[in-house]
């Protein structure tokens, strides 16, 4: 049974970084989503985020803006997110791992898109996602998966956690 690799940690200690540096020394075909928050582009509503398929050009607009947060709190756009669900099965045909770089709290309300997630990690195309450790029913049930191998990120371990991650995988991809 093919097992999936989840980055859980805070907000900025890493976990992204992680998953870059495990894609670069994996080199095998991929696929799945990124979000990024967007901070040089903040304004009066907020930064905002956007997702981005991976591999695609970075191209910013309303059509790939997932949310955006500010000191008024968040606003999220389900339906951008659960417009991505369908790229995520989409993608899977061609890919050896898929990316889920990263899932939070702004997709709860994205029904299509939470259950794509869920399908992939009942699959057997290895996955690496980082996950934040919020306690939401969505976050609760990726990280709760069977097929889960949580590796938790912090500051005294990320160096040493991407080996382990890496590791992991490439017996996964075997």
């Amino acid at each position: 049974m093919k097992r999936h690799a989840l980055i859980v940690g805070e907000q900025g200690v890493g976990k992204s970084t992680l998953i870059a540096s495990v894609r670069r020394e994996l080199a095998v075909p991929e696929a799945g989503i990124e979000t990024v928050r967007e901070a040089g582009l903040a304004d009066e509503r907020g930064a905002p985020i956007y997702i981005y398929r991976v591999g695609s050009l970075r191209r910013q607009g309303p059509e790939n803006l997932v949310a955006r947060v500010g000191n008024e709190g968040k606003t999220s756009y389900p339906e951008v997110f659960d417009r991505y669900a369908g790229y995520l099965k989409e993608d899977i045909s061609h890919c050896s791992l898929i990316i889920l770089d990263e899932l939070g709290f702004l997709e709860s309300d994205a029904a299509a898109f939470c259950g794509g997630v869920l399908d992939l990690l009942d699959g057997d195309v290895p996955v690496l996602a980082a996950v934040k450790p919020k306690n939401t029913p969505f976050l609760l049930a990726v990280r709760h998966h069977p097929k889960a191998e949580i590796f938790t990120i912090d500051e005294s371990n990320r160096d040493i956690l991407a080996k382990q991650v890496l590791a992991f995988l490439r017996g996964q991809l075997n």
